[in-house]
């Protein structure tokens, strides 16, 4: 069991165009001992989650760490999600998501 609680997702914006990169702001707090964890930002097209971005990060006991992740175009990318989404569900996490679990909606336009 993880003793690292999240901080939801806070993307820069709501609304993106496909050809944009997405700053996302998230958190992890550490209640336990020091540890190293892979920590991602995970979207949901409403067809499940997937990782698009990774961090490797070291927090110490009692720890908050803010995490700052830059998504590329690439993210919105039909070669991705095989289709182009309109928009994705994020959240900040060390493992995938449940499928009923909720993030913050950004919308994606041309």
């Amino acid at each position: 069991m993880s003793n690292l609680s999240f901080l939801d997702a806070i993307p820069a914006r709501n609304s993106i165009r496909r050809s944009e990169s997405l700053n996302v702001l998230g958190g992890a707090a550490n209640s336990g001992s020091a540890l190293e964890a892979d920590i991602s930002v995970w979207a949901n097209d409403g067809n499940g989650w997937k990782a698009l971005l990774t961090q490797k990060v070291s927090i110490g006991e009692g720890e908050h760490k803010h995490l700052y992740f830059t998504l590329r175009p690439a993210s919105f990318s039909r070669e991705l999600w095989g289709e182009e989404p309109e928009e994705l569900e994020l959240v900040i996490r060390d493992s995938e998501p449940g499928q009923d679990e909720n993030g913050v909606l950004v919308f994606i336009g041309d």
